[in-house]
C-alpha cells in the first residue's frame, strides 16, 4: 500500500448530523486539523461539518508554490458544493486566511452566514512586501515568528508547514484583495472573533473589517487568552460556542 500523501493526521474530515451544514476552513500553511475540535462541538450540537482541505495544504510546502489565489476559492467552492448534496443550508467558518475565505464566500455564495476568526484585513506592514515579486526568487522560504500559542499541549501536536512559501504570500496578498472588495457587498449575517493576544494580526484588523461590512447584522468577540490559533487554545469553546449560537440564530433552528 502507497503511503499516504497528506500529513500525518492532517486530513480533511466529515462529521454527518442534521440538515444544517458548517463548512470548516483552515489556515494559510495550516491543515484541517486546526479547525478539528471546532468541528467536533458544532457536530455534538447536531451540525453536520465538513472540514475541507486548501489546495497545497497538508502534504508538501512545495506544493504550495503551483497555488494561485483561485484555486483557495475552487477548494472553498468544492466544499459548500459537496455539503450542498446532504444539507439543507450551509454557513462557513474560518480561521486566519480561512476567515478571508469565509468573507469571501458570504460574498458571492448563497451561505446563511460567516463567521471569520483571526482574519486580516491586511498584512501586517513590511517594506519588503513590495518587492515579493523579485524576493521570491532570492528569497524562496520567510521564516515564521515565534509561536504565541498558549495552549502548549496543542503547540507541540499542531501541524503545519515550517515556513511561508515567498510566493505563496503573493497569492494570500492576492486572496486578501479579493476579501476587502467584497466586504460591502456582504449582506448576510457575519461574526468576527479576534484574539488581544494575537502576535501576528493587529488589533484593528477586525474593527476594520466589521466597519466595511455591507450587513447590518454583525457582531464581534474578543478573547483574552488566546494565541492566533484560537480554535485550540484555552478559550476555544468560548468561541465555540458564540459560533454555535450565531448560526443557530441564522438559521432559525
Amino acid at each position: 500500500m502507497r503511503e499516504s500523501y497528506l500529513l500525518p493526521t492532517a486530513e480533511p474530515f466529515f462529521l454527518p448530523g442534521g440538515k444544517t451544514g458548517v463548512l470548516l476552513i483552515h489556515g494559510f500553511t495550516g491543515t484541517p486539523k486546526e479547525m478539528r475540535w471546532m468541528g467536533e462541538y458544532l457536530n455534538k450540537k447536531g451540525l453536520t461539518v465538513l472540514g475541507v482541505r486548501l489546495f497545497g495544504h497538508a502534504s508538501r510546502p512545495e506544493d504550495m508554490l503551483r497555488a494561485r489565489w483561485w484555486d483557495w476559492v475552487a477548494s472553498l467552492e468544492d466544499g459548500l458544493n459537496m455539503l450542498k448534496g446532504c444539507t439543507s443550508d450551509q454557513s462557513v467558518a474560518g480561521l486566519s486566511m480561512g476567515g478571508i475565505l469565509s468573507l469571501i464566500a458570504a460574498a458571492h455564495y448563497p451561505v446563511k452566514c460567516a463567521i471569520a476568526i483571526s482574519t486580516p484585513y491586511a498584512l501586517p506592514p513590511d517594506p519588503r512586501l513590495k518587492f515579493l515579486k523579485i524576493f521570491q526568487f532570492f528569497y524562496p522560504r520567510v521564516p515564521k515568528g515565534e509561536s504565541d500559542f498558549h495552549n502548549k499541549d496543542a503547540e507541540k501536536d499542531h501541524v503545519d508547514y515550517p515556513y511561508f512559501p515567498t510566493r505563496s504570500i503573493l497569492q494570500l496578498q492576492a486572496l486578501l484583495q479579493e476579501m476587502t472588495r467584497g466586504l460591502a457587498s456582504i449582506k448576510i449575517p457575519v461574526l468576527l472573533i479576534q484574539s488581544h493576544a494575537d502576535h501576528g494580526i493587529p488589533a484593528e484588523s477586525m474593527n476594520r473589517i466589521y466597519e466595511e461590512l455591507g450587513t447590518k447584522q454583525k457582531e464581534t468577540l474578543w478573547v483574552e487568552d488566546s494565541g492566533h490559533v484560537i480554535v485550540r487554545e484555552p478559550e476555544r469553546e468560548k468561541a465555540f460556542k458564540a459560533t454555535f449560537d450565531f448560526i443557530s440564530r441564522c438559521t432559525g433552528k
